[in-house]
């Protein structure tokens, strides 16, 4: 986790702000625990009185605690700790100028307890402004403001030595009216805080057994933790005869060891999970006590204490690591009764101490009573956890975060341990976990869950089989099958399942040829380089048919191979750094991006860090593996079109707006584009600006949420495309900034320039920042994106021999050598691969763009990679020495679109017709679609066109269609 990330998922001055007002409120709470060596002399009173004294503060926090914490439900965190810190001020106004006797000192410390119920108010407003995965260290930041406690024991007895004990409390009135002040103006209320419920709901949650084991474990954690930090005073004092001075200078060393830890331990609770965690403390929290149980020396007594404080400080925070998975909906009344139990503890505790010293003389017995309850907490942990693993939390108590209701936190483990229980309906699932009953808009996913699990038929009587297979198998979890039948090339054990499910790790079987497959490699916006380029033609030539295809999206397809063979093409692919894992079926596909980004002087900014960052947290993520359909997305900072953003799901492409002031370039956000599944749809803006450095966060979120709110109940209408269609963009935005949990910005000036380019032919590149030589980037051509392994590694040799070895894929299927010195260029230009693959095509090849065909692909109606050659040819004969211009002619196979016909000049789909009582090849021609700024779908002109007579249609067009594309 990085702090970036951390800072960016919520609001960090709110969360600051709630450490200050936790911080502050825990000082004026403590008070009479760190005046009680000046007070008991002062007013004569015994150790059983001290105890007391020192106690009714924490008495009076735990019995206001669940009271606030109602309040921070109904009327929000914000208003409730204004009002706390405001309640505040009377109880140290009477301390100040009434409270001159232990009876009204002692109604003076309940009335303090209003600043120690600040914990119920403090963390709710931290919890709510970040997701499940921040949870422990939101709120451990957030619980540290329990540090306040150490700025009590350290200042109090010295101001009071040197001005009084009853000046004290008048002195504390300034930070806590500075404290109000900064928080009135910094702090703001979560945009994820819940409607107020009625009171009678709360009420739910103290008849479940879960509250009142959180009772019991933060009674010992915070309950030590509290109740210690008011009596360290006191016990340095009375078990070592310490002066005033120093009896707080041990206590304030011990007691900022537990505060500054806090945080630390949430830290810890996210990553190794609460649960674990705690038990580990408990039982070091027990010998502890009863190491101090045996009265030892002042220097062993302040390290055992020292050791003690930060035990409890680390629970403080893994305890409120599992309380929001837990309770993530009544986090406001939970925290407040569970704080007040936390009181309770603190109350106990130094009642306990005072009164066994008061008995016997001697602190032993109560710190053994503290050992047995920390080793019973425990053995209750590890008990009762059992319950909450894979329901409500992970694996040792670490977050799930990926709920499918958002308004109840219900993830996919609570669903399935419901169904497993019996819950077969919504009704009944809906009563069980709190899915489905509020907004509503999880019932239909509820529903294809509840479908896929077998337990009830869908509307129409049948199921999605492709969410069947998902429901029993995630699709990344087919790797063992696919193994453990490679060795003995058993295809044909393969089930249809898994056959789908191969996918999932780039492995598809092709039906045109049986026993053979295809492997999509993962490039990131076309990036690779030579060594990579030369093992994949070494393994076309070992197991394929020497050669290769470039696709639509940056991506090479390796063909023929049998399944014996994928173990060592795996195996050798990952030592060059690729892999193939997730290029196919109902997941985010390669991340596609200017293929020069980094090196076009036409580039608002670098969009390289964003893809790849984009594409580590997407690959191998269970959070992302199961989408109701592919999800395809474009990164790109490209002034130039040069990819065809308006087709994808999801396109970031290059704005720049004014952010303090000052101009940030960054992207704005467009969503909802497709082809095929109906057609082209061009993406839609969703008036959203995103700089580069949330850029990531933002392209997660948006994924989630159409993994979580996508259609699912047809595969021809599971695109984003159609839940737009279904909900409409204002929903998908507000949704968006719901879980955004920040305000989204407005969309910025889009910065793209009206034309396009496919960075074709020799450009040169930005001036190098050390003033280096002139560098060029050469773009070949290379016709229906079908490419040789004698021509792969004639590429690689030439990016070697006049590059860095870097090449760079295009969404036309072509290729570009970088970093060209101008020196170099001349003799680039006459090797002979520029023949074969062209720097400078025709104007018909161009822009020619073709998908596999029938000859690999069982959807496809023709051979399109053939016959888009044999037209082109026959094209560039007969405007030989005519002035044509560059256009583009996409061929599509079939209705789904791989080759974007629909986004073209002129755009052909392969359909069969009948001429002469013969069933021949043909394509419907549509012309003048294209994407860019000004995106339009193309517009059909012709049907059933034989391919033969191609030619003849085109070349009209080809002379004098309108530039579109």
């Amino acid at each position: 986790m990085h702090l970036r990330q951390f800072l960016r998922a919520g609001h960090w001055p709110t969360l600051l702000c709630a450490f200050l007002y936790f911080d502050v409120s825990f000082m004026v709470w403590v008070l009479l625990g760190a005046l009680a060596n000046s007070i008991v002399p002062d007013l004569g009173l015994n150790d059983a009185e001290r105890g007391l004294l020192v106690a009714v503060p924490l008495l009076g926090g735990a019995v206001l605690r669940p009271v606030l914490g109602a309040l921070t439900d109904r009327i929000g965190a914000r208003r409730t700790a204004q009002l706390g810190m405001g309640l505040t001020l009377v109880p140290l106004w009477l301390g100040w100028q009434w409270a001159d006797r232990f009876t009204a000192l002692l109604v003076t410390g309940l009335l303090l307890g209003v600043a120690g119920a600040s914990f119920a108010v403090a963390l709710p407003l931290a919890s709510r402004w970040y997701p499940p995965r921040f949870q422990g260290l939101a709120l451990g930041i957030a619980g540290a403001g329990n540090s306040g406690t150490a700025l009590a024991v350290f200042f109090a007895p010295r101001l009071a030595a040197a001005l009084g004990w009853r000046a004290v409390f008048g002195l504390a009135l300034l930070p806590l009216v500075l404290t109000l002040l900064v928080f009135t103006l910094f702090a703001r209320e979560s945009p994820c805080q819940p409607p107020p419920k009625p009171w009678r709901a709360y009420a739910v949650v103290l008849r479940q057994a879960d509250t009142w084991w959180f009772c019991l474990f933060y009674a010992v954690t915070f309950g030590g933790f509290v109740g210690l930090a008011s009596f360290l005073n006191s016990y340095f004092r009375l078990e070592h005869d310490l002066d005033l001075i120093a009896a707080g200078t041990f206590a304030t060393i011990c007691v900022l060891a537990g505060s500054f830890l806090r945080p630390i331990g949430g830290y810890l609770a996210d990553r190794l999970g609460g649960v674990r965690l705690l038990v580990v403390l408990y039982l070091g929290l027990a010998a502890v006590m009863l190491g101090l149980s045996g009265a030892p020396p002042l220097t062993s007594s302040a390290g055992l204490l020292l050791v003690a404080m930060a035990l409890l400080g680390l629970g403080n925070g893994a305890v409120f690591q599992l309380v929001p998975q837990r309770f993530p909906q009544e986090i406001g009344v939970v925290t407040g009764i569970v704080g007040a139990a936390g009181g309770l503890g603190g109350f106990v505790l130094p009642n306990l101490l005072g009164g066994w010293r008061y008995v016997s003389g001697s602190f032993a017995g109560g710190f053994t009573a503290v050992a047995i309850v920390a080793l019973a907490a425990a053995l209750a942990l590890r008990r009762v956890s059992r319950t909450w693993e894979g329901v409500y939390v992970g694996v040792g108590g670490r977050a799930d975060d990926t709920p499918i209701c958002q308004c109840h936190g219900v993830g996919p483990k609570q669903l399935a341990a419901a169904i497993a229980a019996g819950k077969t309906s919504l009704a009944a699932l809906g009563q069980a976990t709190g899915a489905g009953t509020s907004c509503g808009d999880c019932q239909p996913l509820l529903a294809q869950i509840l479908a896929a699990s077998g337990t009830v038929r869908s509307a129409a009587g049948t199921q999605n089989k492709i969410e069947i297979l998902k429901a029993e198998k995630d699709g990344l979890d087919a790797l063992p099958d696919i193994l453990r039948l490679a060795p003995s090339n058993n295809w044909q054990q393969l089930s249809e399942d898994d056959k789908q499910r191969a996918k999932w790790h780039g492995l598809f079987f092709r039906k045109p040829t049986p026993g053979h497959f295809m492997m999509r490699l993962r490039l990131e916006a076309g990036r690779t380089n030579s060594r990579q380029f030369r093992l994949i033609a070494d393994l076309s030539d070992e197991y394929g048919k020497g050669f290769c295809d470039l696709t639509t999206r940056q991506q090479i397809q390796l063909r023929w191979f049998t399944l014996a063979d994928v173990p060592d093409i795996w195996r050798r692919l990952g030592d060059v750094g690729l892999g193939s894992q997730q290029t196919g079926m109902d997941n985010v596909r390669g991340v596609c991006g200017c293929p020069l980004a980094g090196l076009t002087p036409h580039e608002l900014l670098d969009a390289t860090p964003v893809v790849q960052s984009f594409t580590r947290r997407i690959v191998g993520n269970r959070e992302f593996s199961n989408l109701p359909r592919k999800f395809n997305v474009t990164i790109t900072g490209c002034l130039e079109n040069c990819c065809p953003t308006e087709t994808q799901d999801l396109a970031l492409v290059p704005a720049y707006r004014e952010l303090d002031g000052r101009q940030v370039n960054g992207f704005n956000v467009l969503v909802g584009g497709k082809q095929g599944s109906g057609g082209y749809r061009p993406a839609e803006p969703l008036d959203v600006f995103v700089p580069p450095d949330e850029a990531t966060e933002l392209c997660l979120e948006i994924t989630r949420l159409y993994r979580d709110h996508g259609p699912r109940a047809s595969r021809t209408r599971a695109r984003l495309a159609f839940l737009l269609e279904e909900r409409g963009l204002v929903w998908f935005r507000d949704e968006l900034a719901r879980r955004w949990r920040r305000p989204l910005l407005a969309a910025g000036t889009d910065w793209r320039k009206p034309q396009r380019s496919d960075h074709l032919g020799i450009r040169p590149q930005k001036t190098a920042p050390d003033g280096g030589p002139a560098l060029y980037s050469v773009g070949f051509c290379v016709p229906v994106g079908r490419i040789t392994t004698s021509q792969m590694r004639q590429v690689a040799d030439l990016a070697e021999r006049y590059g860095n070895g870097e090449l760079r894929l295009t969404v036309e299927q072509n290729i570009i050598v970088p970093n060209v010195p101008e020196a170099r260029l001349g003799a680039l230009t006459e090797e002979p691969i520029c023949k074969e693959l062209p720097f400078d095509p025709s104007p018909i090849l161009r822009g020619l763009v073709c998908c596999t065909g029938i000859d690999y692909c069982h959807l496809a109606l023709i051979e399109t990679k053939t016959w888009a050659m044999e037209v082109a040819r026959e094209l560039e004969r007969r405007t030989a020495g005519q002035k044509v211009q560059p256009l583009s002619i996409h061929w599509s196979g079939c209705s789904a679109g791989c080759g974007l016909h629909q986004a073209a000049a002129i755009g052909l789909q392969g359909c069969r017709t009948r001429v002469n009582g013969q069933i021949v090849d043909a394509v419907h021609v549509c012309v003048r679609g294209r994407t860019g700024p000004q995106a339009t779908v193309a517009t059909d002109v012709l049907y059933d066109v034989p391919c033969s007579q191609l030619a003849d249609v085109l070349e009209p067009l080809v002379r004098y269609l309108p530039r579109s594309g």
